[in-house]
């Protein structure tokens, strides 16, 4: 992570460099690789069970979150109403399509 803030770093410097504006590197990019140590450090310390979960947590609540919504305001407009067309259900579907994904790799 901490090279990727790197790259950027010196990408800027480059663009500011051929705007003709200085830049002394180092006082202006260190709060950016405190910043990217930290946030490497937070997701190297998930074990890969924790992972699984967050995302399988993640995609469930989208794919749950529509149910919440009432019938009417799903078929806003529509004069019939059938059960394939009802977005709620694709929703999970798709959302459980992604689980399945992430849970095999």
């Amino acid at each position: 992570m901490s090279a990727l803030f790197l790259k950027i770093a010196q990408l800027l410097a480059l663009v500011f460099a051929a705007a003709g504006i200085v830049v002394e590197e180092q006082k202006v990019w260190e709060p950016f690789f405190t910043m990217g140590n930290l946030v490497e450090a937070v997701f190297v310390a998930i074990p890969y069970w924790g992972v699984k979960v967050i995302i399988t947590v993640f995609f469930l609540s989208l794919g749950v979150t529509p149910f919440f919504l009432p019938r009417d305001y799903i078929f806003k407009g529509s004069e019939d109403q059938p059960l394939w067309k009802d977005l709620r259900y694709w929703t999970l579907a798709v959302a459980l399509s992604e689980v399945i994904v992430y849970l095999y790799f």
